[in-house]
């Protein structure tokens, strides 16, 4: 999975793994974000690093990139309308992370 045009709605999307209560059984799902996002999206992704979810039993929203041993950006947020600014910081902070490993 990658970032994809979803041409249908004219939105593009990501690939994230959703993980669920109450064992943590993986999901996975697809976020809808801005063309910008997207495209810093994929450099996160042509890294091998991964978008992770989980619902936090407070009620907040957890997501994570992580390259597999580690997060390497993690945002929480209410699950609110405001949770496409939380992942476009998540999505800003790990490009900052991806570029510095050049």
């Amino acid at each position: 999975m990658g970032i994809e045009l979803d041409e249908q709605y004219d939105h593009w999307v990501i690939p994230f793994t959703q993980y669920l209560r109450p064992d943590g059984r993986k999901q996975p799902i697809e976020v809808e974000v801005f063309e910008e996002t997207a495209a810093k999206a994929k450099v996160i992704l042509d890294y091998g690093w991964a978008f992770e979810v989980e619902v936090l039993t407070t009620g907040q929203i957890s997501m994570t990139v992580s390259d597999g041993e580690e997060d390497r950006a993690i945002e929480l947020c209410a699950n609110d309308p405001h949770i496409n600014d939380t992942l476009k910081k998540l999505v800003d902070s790990a490009y900052e992370a991806a570029k510095e490993n050049d």
